[in-house]
């Protein structure tokens, strides 16, 4: 006789003590208290999984003011993940994806923690369907006008360069 199983029917993911979420050993949590650390400003390529028994991924990081994190979640084929940037209580979000699998793309600019120094939590959600996805995130110092204005010390001369010049021969 043979055995068939129901898809969605059995998780896919390791058990919690194998998998490698994040780049290191073990499931990341699904809370502030058990997200797995990125550190200060990160720029990471990482893995993971979701299924119907481990529905949530955390990751924690800090950023520097005038910072922004530009994130993007791949999604397996046929699943619905969600991507939810929340702030440093795990109780207020800044931004979201919802429905753009195969890709959910978020980012701080033009959101409440555009260039604001903290702690913040990405959070993978399962919605529908299982398995491996990928995570990228991408830290930059965003510049903004003020930094372009006084004071004006162009070429170490204290003073604004013009904005016409000519070439003498």
């Amino acid at each position: 006789s043979r055995n068939i199983q129901m898809a969605g029917s059995k998780a896919p993911c390791n058990p919690a003590i194998s998998q490698n979420d994040g780049g290191t050993n073990g499931d990341s949590g699904n809370t502030t208290a058990t997200a797995k650390p990125f550190g200060n400003n990160p720029t990471v390529q990482t893995t993971g999984c979701v299924d119907a028994t481990d529905t949530e991924d955390w990751y924690s990081f800090s950023m520097d003011e005038g910072y922004n994190i530009d994130i993007e979640l791949t999604v397996p084929t046929g699943a619905d993940f969600d991507l939810i940037l929340y702030n440093e209580t795990g109780t207020g979000y800044y931004t979201y994806s919802l429905f753009d699998d195969p890709l959910e793309k978020i980012s701080t600019i033009g959101t409440g923690a555009e260039g604001r120094e903290g702690d913040y939590f990405i959070a993978i959600s399962q919605y529908s369907g299982d398995g491996n996805y990928g995570l990228e995130t991408w830290t930059n110092y965003t510049e903004t006008c003020f930094d372009w204005q006084d004071p004006q010390d162009d070429a170490n001369t204290g003073q604004d360069a013009p904005q016409n010049w000519s070439d003498s021969p």
